[in-house]
């Protein structure tokens, strides 16, 4: 039986991005069933090997019918339908187109991209020129792609984009959108993100508490174990989380986010060390001993 050779060639865009992805340190998921906007995700790993739950999904097209072999520019094509998906989902995403005969590829911001071809109705093609910031190679490396990606981690999270990955949690999983799985990361990134304010640390820490009994046992095991590293600065943050409920009245937020801390074997500890370390000022005490309270009934 004779291979189709553009499923050949498809498949050498997606192997090759997988090996240059594994050769960086990042980790990258190939999407197992039919897709519609994503051929895998892609996550950052920290020097030390933790996975950081920040994910990027990737679209992968093979073949020189999107290269001009000549002048190297790159080019990415899709439907507007395709940049209205990659605009709407959770996390960036990226293109990267692979050329069999130059044996190399380049990434493109599908995030980035889309705003502006949906906003000024541009043609669904993007063109590049190949170089050393969005070449996807093994002796470049992946420097430009992952400070991208941090770039976007960054940026402030609002509270509709906490909403949109806590409603993944009530649905089953979906090919049309972010797994469970992957939006739990999402969140666990959140939360402990020093981008994140109070209002959204908090919402996050609901979320996360609310859902944590529905969860796989891998996901609560991520949470704990993110948690383990929890630094003073982070749990500062978490703290004013928690000041804003109590000023609001909401005493389900605080419980809830208390139960998520009190996974950390050392919490009342950390808590107060806020105060002893001068992160907590004086009219904030008595809720601090009041969570310390809390924890240690």
């Amino acid at each position: 039986m004779k291979a189709p050779k553009s499923e050949l060639i498809s498949r050498a865009g997606v192997h090759y991005a997988g090996y240059i992805f594994s050769l960086g340190g990042l980790i990258f998921r190939e999407t197992s069933s039919t897709d519609v906007g994503v051929d895998g995700q892609l996550e950052l790993v920290t020097p030390e090997g933790v996975a950081t739950g920040m994910l990027v999904g990737v679209q992968i097209k093979s073949g020189d019918s999107f290269v001009n072999k000549d002048t190297h520019i790159f080019s990415f094509k899709a439907s507007k339908d395709h940049f209205h998906y990659w605009q709407n989902l959770c996390i960036p995403s990226i293109g990267i187109v692979y050329s069999p005969a130059l044996r190399t590829a380049s990434w493109f911001d599908l995030t980035e991209q889309a705003k502006r071809i949906l906003k000024h109705e541009d043609s669904p093609i993007i063109k590049q020129t190949l170089n050393n910031e969005n070449i996807i190679d093994i002796d470049i490396g992946l420097t430009q792609l992952v400070s991208k990606i941090h770039q976007y981690y960054k940026r402030p999270v609002e509270r509709a984009d906490v909403e949109k990955l806590s409603a993944i949690q009530q649905q089953p999983n979906n090919e049309m959108e972010l797994t469970k799985e992957e939006s739990w990361k999402r969140l666990i990134s959140i939360f402990f993100s020093s981008e994140s304010d109070a209002e959204v640390i908090g919402q996050t820490g609901y979320s996360l508490s609310w859902y944590f009994p529905t969860v796989s046992d891998e996901q609560k095991i991520q949470f704990k174990e993110r948690l383990q590293l929890l630094s003073l600065s982070e749990l500062n943050r978490i703290f004013g989380a928690i000041n804003l409920a109590v000023a609001r009245d909401r005493d389900d937020v605080v419980s809830l986010i208390m139960d998520l801390l009190s996974y950390h074997p050392e919490i009342t500890s950390l808590l107060s060390r806020l105060d002893t370390e001068g992160f907590i000022k004086p009219k904030d005490r008595w809720v601090l001993q009041q969570l310390i309270e809390y924890i240690e009934q």
